[in-house]
């Protein structure tokens, strides 16, 4: 795998600030290769365990094999679950693929409702965020080097209460909690597919846990841009079911079966509605 110049995303940032960066592909062989070959040139590796962008795309192989070889090399494991913490599973996608990073960021359902962003990590990480353990009682200081880290409203109390909160409430609810609604989308995604499929509409959908997206393809996939996904989405909305611009979508545990099946509905009568209007939306296409 040639290593490629890393360029800033937008305009306004420095190309310094991606230099130190290299971008490997999920999934991929030729990650692990990369990284294993770089040795102690690397300080940490961090990973989307489910790519938001792409929820189909997880790999419980790939991130043992990123746990492997990140231990071999003496690297952080980063693992970016602002999405899936405490969203798939009370351990996020530790919990649920049994894999332990060092480093996670967490985010939105933490919050409970409340902007939140969390880091959370193993002691010899996160002790140069707070010098490490502090003795109460006595005059004794903590004597962990520390690097600056400082935010205007870190620990918020409004948050730090909705946080606690919520936490408490995973915990009296357990595992059942995140099993009862991604049993939900996996039913969802299953019925919606089952229907694009017999009637050979080009859009799947591609889900995690409670997260799904409705993904076209063919000459209508959605980096072409096609009018006739812009119509599809828009008829939904007009119909009562609004999907993000991105069109990545959320169950939540307010959704109930008789909420879901009309969301059934409605995209069923939106892609009738769609044809009916002399758009052919077929993957025969």
């Amino acid at each position: 795998m040639v290593k490629k110049p890393n360029l800033p995303l937008a305009a306004g940032t420095p190309p310094g600030m991606v230099e130190d960066m290299i971008m490997l592909d999920y999934g991929s062989d030729e990650a692990i290769d990369m990284i294993r070959s770089m040795g102690n040139q690397l300080a940490a590796v961090l990973v989307e365990p489910c790519q938001t962008k792409k929820p189909g795309s997880h790999s419980e192989t790939f991130l043992r094999k990123l746990r492997q070889v990140t231990t071999e090399i003496g690297a952080a494991l980063i693992f970016d679950e602002i999405v899936s913490g405490f969203r798939v599973h009370p351990g996020g996608a530790q919990g649920y693929f049994g894999i332990q990073a060092d480093i996670a960021t967490y985010g939105k359902t933490l919050g409970g409702g409340m902007p939140i962003g969390i880091i959370a990590g193993k002691a010899q990480f996160i002790d140069a965020v707070d010098m490490g353990m502090w003795n109460y009682g006595d005059d004794s200081l903590p004597r962990k080097k520390t690097t600056i880290f400082a935010g205007t409203f870190c620990k918020h109390p409004l948050s730090m209460a909705a946080a606690l909160e919520a936490l408490r409430y995973f915990k009296k609810k357990g595992t059942a909690l995140q099993e009862e609604v991604n049993r939900r989308t996996s039913d969802f995604g299953t019925r919606m597919n089952r229907y694009f499929k017999e009637n050979n509409v080009p859009v799947e959908v591609k889900y995690f846990s409670s997260l799904f997206k409705f993904e076209s393809y063919g000459k209508y996939a959605l980096l072409l841009q096609p009018i006739e996904t812009d119509l599809l989405f828009y008829l939904m909305m007009e119909k009562g079911v609004y999907t993000w611009e991105m069109h990545n979508s959320f169950l939540s545990t307010a959704h109930t079966d008789a909420d879901i099946a009309r969301i059934i509905e409605i995209v069923k009568e939106s892609v009738e509605e769609l044809r009916e209007g002399g758009f052919s939306f077929s993957s025969e296409d």
